[in-house]
């Protein structure tokens, strides 16, 4: 049998004359917007990418490498180019709730904005909170207060011990509180030369003790007092300075999202919680000192008061008394 007749190049090969191309580089020609050969495909995706409601979903089959994830993109860009541009959503957190965040919805583009102002807001307080209680008008502040606090409490305190020393009677601080002693030129008195006083000056003496101890006694009283009013004037400074410290970066995005109240309520929800956080940080701090009276104790052995010397009898409760 014999073999067919080889055919030549000619035969074989058509060349593409350049002359009939309206273009010089296939770079330059625009991408196909639709494949050829799949118009039932685009159909279906056309009918299931129009389907409204919730819970539908494309679900496309073919050979690996076929490009069906580039084909679906494309066909979903071109899709959503004629729809509604849809609105951001944001999950916030909820401060009342913290195991169920808040979704809220925000114009096309604003939710990354929103992300971005947040992300600055906290940045910026966690560095100007901490600075504002470091700083000197904070601490001059503070100071103020337990200046004024001790000033209170000494007057008082001076007032007695003037009175004391009118009438020849020492206030003593000793380890257990204060006490009173009979003096003559400026010095306390032995026990054995109080013995020599006559019984008219022992009476006078003992009766100017017991009311000078009961006026030290309601000085003291008041020292919870004071402490309670130092309390809540720090209360006031913090608040103040909180404030102030907060107000001009939250006020400004409270302006800047004014148009969706949504987006304020979280703003103000944040300024409500560093506000809490910041009295809880300073809640643990140490309060002015009254340490004008350090070891002043009731009898009974509570706090802020003086420890009187027993009573069995006048004569034996200034002896106690009197220590040099």
């Amino acid at each position: 049998m014999a073999l067919p007749a080889a055919l030549t190049e000619d035969q074989i090969y058509h060349r593409c004359p350049l002359d009939k191309l309206n273009f010089e580089t296939t770079a330059t020609l625009e991408e196909l917007e639709l494949p050829f050969g799949q118009e039932r495909l685009l159909r279906a995706m056309e009918f299931g990418a129009s389907m409204e409601a919730n819970g539908f979903n494309l679900f496309v089959l073919g050979p690996s490498g076929a490009g069906k994830h580039e084909l679906v993109r494309q066909f979903l860009d071109k899709h959503a180019e004629g729809q509604p541009v849809p609105s951001d959503w944001c999950h916030v957190f909820n401060f009342q709730q913290s195991d169920k965040p808040k979704a809220i919805e925000l114009p096309p583009g604003e939710g990354g904005v929103f992300k971005r102002d947040m992300s600055d807001l906290a940045a910026e307080l966690k560095t100007a909170i901490p600075a504002t209680f470091e700083s000197e008008e904070y601490q001059a502040r503070i100071q103020e207060l337990q200046e004024e606090v001790t000033r209170r409490q000494q007057k008082g305190l001076f007032a007695i011990q003037e009175e004391a020393n009118a009438n020849n009677i020492a206030m003593l601080t000793t380890p257990a509180g204060f006490t009173f002693a009979p003096m003559r030129n400026g010095e306390v008195i032995e026990p054995e030369e109080y013995k020599t006083f006559s019984d008219d000056e022992k009476a006078l003496v003992e009766a100017k003790v017991e009311d000078l101890q009961k006026k030290l006694q309601q000085a003291i009283q008041q020292v919870p007092r004071l402490r309670k009013e130092v309390r809540e004037r720090i209360h006031s400074l913090n608040e103040e300075m909180v404030q102030l410290t907060l107000g001009g970066p939250i006020g400004e995005l409270r302006e800047k999202w004014s148009h969706l109240p949504e987006v304020e309520s979280v703003v103000w929800s944040q300024m409500r919680s560093q506000r809490r956080a910041a009295r809880l940080a300073l809640h643990n701090e140490s309060l002015p000192r009254c340490s004008t009276f350090p070891r002043a104790r009731y009898r009974n052995g509570s706090r802020g008061d003086v420890n009187l010397p027993g009573r069995q009898k006048r004569s034996s409760r200034l002896r106690f008394a009197i220590r040099r």
